[in-house]
């Protein structure tokens, strides 16, 4: 839970600067205040009104369900940077990793103020606050944008500590039912674990080695490290996790898949770790079996792989269960990027704000 400490010095709306943009469009006047202030339950409406949900992600934007549990998380802060007390952009933060990491996620600007740096702004609120952690940004990208990105206001001194591809299917609530009764059988291998089972799996040297190679566990957009305190944040409420041949560490397989609730449907997100050649099937079947209890017409399913998955077996397995594949996303990989967060010098941060 963040400290009393820690959050009261974040209760505080933060006053970036007196906007000295050109007035470019007239969106901004010369003396326009951008503030960057924790969130809000309250806040929903306007948060929401940020970015249309029907024109992100494909329609499958999760932010409408989410944000107040997000809000009302003890783990998780949210950020609102407003012009004149009108709020434009979003972010939100989750301490992580016993307490040593701060978790950005979650970030979305109006498209009126993209020119005006308004993400910098709000990255720029968190270096000049001392946490004296780690920061960790996890972007979602196609490969041209990630290149951009990691060059970016935030990235420049930062290192990439996971890369992942992503691919997108699509499907319905009747056709997963009927591919289900075609395909019922009783997984020999898979079975849907519990934290202790997760704890079972953190204390195992061999097995996070093999199924956690980089040293972390990327689940719904927070790369998590191998620790005790991490397992509650990972197993909530909306997740269900599989596991197979956990006694095999080659043969080891874990998936775990969170939900949302979309303009478009069912939104369903599955981070995969292991060897996907002999139990994938039987892991996507027990998937398939949540997600049709969750009484939604239309489902997206979004897998996140390592590289060297093959995509035919993959893309198989979904055919199987009357998915088909969303060639029209533009979403092809997820970044993961973290840099220190240690104080700045004064000089440093006369010129980071003079580049704003």
């Amino acid at each position: 839970m963040f400290t009393p400490h820690f959050l009261k010095s974040r209760l505080v709306p933060h006053i970036v600067n007196k906007c000295c943009i050109s007035r470019r469009n007239n969106i901004l006047t010369k003396n326009a205040t951008i503030k960057v202030r924790r969130a809000t339950s309250d806040d929903y409406d306007n948060v929401i009104e940020i970015r249309d949900p029907k024109e992100l992600h494909g329609g499958y934007d999760p932010l409408p369900d989410t944000y107040k549990m997000l809000v009302e998380s003890p783990k998780t802060i949210a950020y609102v940077a407003t012009v004149n007390e009108k709020p434009v952009g979003l972010h939100f933060a989750s301490l992580i990793d016993d307490e040593e990491t701060i978790g950005l996620f979650g970030l979305r600007v109006s498209a009126k103020y993209h020119d005006f740096c308004i993400p910098q702004k709000m990255f720029y609120h968190h270096r000049t606050v001392n946490y004296e952690t780690a920061m960790q940004f996890i972007g979602c990208t196609d490969g041209s944008s990630s290149r951009k990105f990691s060059t970016g206001f935030f990235l420049k001194s930062a290192d990439k500590v996971m890369s992942k591809k992503m691919v997108q299917y699509l499907t319905s609530r009747k056709q997963i039912a009927n591919k289900l009764m075609l395909n019922e059988n009783n997984p020999t291998s898979a079975q849907v674990i519990t934290i202790n089972h997760l704890k079972e799996l953190f204390s195992s040297h061999i097995l996070c080695k093999y199924l956690f190679p980089e040293g972390r566990l990327l689940k719904y957009w927070m790369a998590y490290r191998i620790l005790p305190s991490n397992i509650p944040l990972i197993m909530n409420k909306r997740t269900t996790t599989v596991a197979s041949c956990f006694q095999q560490p080659n043969n080891a397989l874990i998936t775990i898949g969170t939900y949302a609730y979309t303009f478009n449907g069912l939104f369903y997100h599955l981070d995969v770790y292991g060897n996907t050649e002999a139990n994938f099937k039987e892991h996507l079947y027990l998937h398939l079996k949540e997600i049709v209890c969750l009484a939604a017409d239309n489902i997206c399913l979004e897998i996140v792989l390592p590289d060297e998955t093959t995509s035919k077996r993959i893309d198989k397995a979904f055919l199987q269960f009357g998915f088909e594949r969303n060639n029209n996303s533009n979403h092809f990989r997820v970044d993961a990027w973290e840099r220190s967060t240690k104080p700045i010098l004064e000089s440093e941060n006369i010129k980071i704000a003079q580049n704003f």
